[in-house]
C-alpha cells in the first residue's frame, strides 16, 4: 500500500505549479512568434524578371544593332524601338526603393570588342569603352558606341504593390554586346550558315525595402541563347536569342 505524507504531497505541488506555469508562457511565446513571422511573411516583397525572346536586326545602313522584344521589322534606328524587360513583385508585400544595378566586368567585355575588332577589321577602338563600328565603302562612315561601367547602369524605381509590375530598360553595355558581339563573331567565322552563341557575362542585382523598412538583396543571373544567321530571315531579323534569370 502506497502512502504520500501531507509535506510530500505539498513538496510535489510545489514543484509542478512552477512547470506548469512555464509550460503557459512557452505556449504563448511560440504562439506569438508564429503570428509574427506571419505578419512578416505579409510584409515581404518578392522581384521576379520574365525569361524573354528577342530579335537582331540591321538598321537601314547595314549596322547590326537594333535590338528588339518583337520579330516584326523596325524601321527605327539603333536606339529605337526601346527594349525593355518586364519586372514583377510577386512578394505578398510592398516593395519600395527599388535599385536595380546590372553588373557585369566592363575590361573583359571590353577586351572581346578589342579582339574581334582587330580581327574583323569592322571596329576602331576609340577611348576605352568606345568604338566606331566600320561600314560602307567610299567614303567610309562610322557608327559609335560606349560600353559603360556598371555604376552607369543603374535604375531606381520608387516601389511596387504586390503582384504590380512595370518595365525596366536594358542597359546599352548589354543591348551593343547581344546585337554586335554575335554578328562579329559570325563574321569572324567566315559567315557559316548559323552560329550558336552562350553568354553568362551579366547579372542583375536588386535591393528594396518592405513597408516596415526590412532591406532585401536578391542577385539574379542571366543565362542568354543567341542564334545568327548569314542570311536575314523573317521580317529582315539575322538573330534571335532567349533571356532567362535565374537565381
Amino acid at each position: 500500500m502506497i502512502s504520500f505524507s501531507l509535506s510530500k504531497i505539498v513538496d510535489y505541488v510545489a514543484i509542478l505549479v512552477p512547470l506548469s506555469a512555464f509550460g503557459g508562457v512557452l505556449i504563448a511565446y511560440l504562439t506569438l512568434r508564429e503570428i509574427r513571422k506571419g505578419r512578416q511573411k505579409a510584409y515581404e516583397p518578392k522581384l521576379f524578371f520574365s525569361d524573354m525572346t528577342f530579335w537582331l536586326q540591321k538598321n537601314a545602313n547595314g549596322t547590326p544593332c537594333i535590338l528588339k522584344s518583337d520579330s516584326r521589322k523596325s524601321n527605327g534606328s539603333c536606339s529605337d524601338p526601346f527594349f525593355s524587360m518586364d519586372i514583377h513583385n510577386i512578394g505578398l508585400g510592398a516593395a519600395n526603393t527599388i535599385l536595380i544595378k546590372w553588373v557585369y566586368d566592363q575590361r573583359e567585355i571590353i577586351k572581346k570588342f578589342e579582339e574581334l575588332g582587330n580581327q574583323t577589321r569592322l571596329l576602331r577602338t576609340m577611348n576605352e569603352g568606345y568604338f566606331h563600328y566600320i561600314f560602307g565603302d567610299e567614303p567610309v562612315q562610322t557608327y559609335g558606341f560606349k560600353i559603360s561601367s556598371t555604376e552607369d547602369s543603374k535604375e531606381e524605381i520608387s516601389f511596387l504593390t504586390a503582384n504590380q509590375s512595370t518595365k525596366t530598360k536594358t542597359p546599352d553595355a548589354l543591348s551593343n554586346y547581344l546585337t554586335f558581339i554575335p554578328y562579329l563573331e559570325l563574321i569572324n567565322q567566315n559567315n557559316p550558315m548559323r552560329i550558336h552563341l552562350n553568354i553568362d557575362d551579366f547579372k542583375v542585382l536588386c535591393t528594396y525595402f518592405d513597408i516596415g523598412g526590412k532591406k532585401y538583396n536578391q542577385t539574379i543571373n542571366l543565362s542568354i541563347q543567341v542564334y545568327v544567321y548569314s542570311k536575314e530571315f523573317l521580317e529582315k531579323n539575322y538573330g534571335i536569342g532567349t533571356i532567362t534569370f535565374r537565381k
